[in-house]
């Protein structure tokens, strides 16, 4: 690692100072999410009832959880229920990641990613960051931009999905390089106090997890 260069951690990236070293244009477009929304899947009845109880046990009492709180009480449990585990795909929380640019490293602990690998993770498919109470002034959806920025340049396609939680509310994003220059794609927010919005974010997490599949089975046979 050059000791000279600038170093931006997830933590405190902010739209201006990714933009000091990144050409990156936000962007909103529907569009973009329909293929990854119209995810075809079969929720069972033992899912949505495990869903349903998470509304009915939380929903007076959401908007009131600290970061920790609403990650251990609401987020963890849907992130189970999807089952990222596999032989060759897991999930980790906090895990420490950088990427060494020509100009800038990029470093920090990521909330929460999937990746190939078994004990460490190697090439990222899925980031989520949830909102922090404690520190208003920085914005999750620039923190969570930066951590795919760097995970980015470590997986051979050239676009990444992520998710934003502001309390009740998911934001699912695209991240997507075309040249030197990065599109970063916001939908509209799911509310997850809703039975058949929680179902669709459900749906949604149960897209990435067959799209990086596929790519892990597309990479094995190549």
């Amino acid at each position: 690692m050059d000791n000279n260069k600038s170093i931006l951690s997830f933590s405190n990236a902010t739209l201006k100072r990714l933009k000091t070293y990144f050409d990156v244009e936000v962007k909103l477009d529907d569009k973009v999410f329909e293929k990854w929304f119209n995810f075809e899947y079969n929720i069972s009845e033992a899912d949505k009832h495990i869903l349903d109880e998470l509304i009915h046990k939380h929903r007076l009492k959401l908007s009131l959880y600290q970061e920790e709180k609403l990650k251990a009480k609401f987020i963890i449990p849907i992130l189970n229920l999807v089952n990222f585990y596999t032989d060759k795909l897991d999930d980790w929380y906090e895990a420490e990641m950088y990427y060494e640019f020509d100009h800038v490293i990029l470093r920090g602990l990521t909330d929460f990613l999937v990746a190939k690998g078994t004990d460490i993770p190697e090439t990222p498919f899925f980031f989520l960051q949830e909102f922090k109470y404690t520190y208003p002034d920085k914005d999750p959806k620039y923190q969570l931009l930066a951590e795919m920025i760097a995970a980015l340049e470590q997986n051979p396609a050239d676009e990444i999905k992520g998710c934003f939680v502001v309390g009740s509310q998911w934001f699912f994003t695209l991240l997507h390089k075309r040249g030197d220059k990065y599109f970063y794609y916001i939908s509209q927010p799911f509310e997850a106090l809703i039975h058949e919005k929680l179902y669709r974010i459900f749906v949604n997490l149960q897209a990435v997890k067959a799209e990086a599949l596929a790519a892990i089975k597309q990479e094995s046979l190549n």
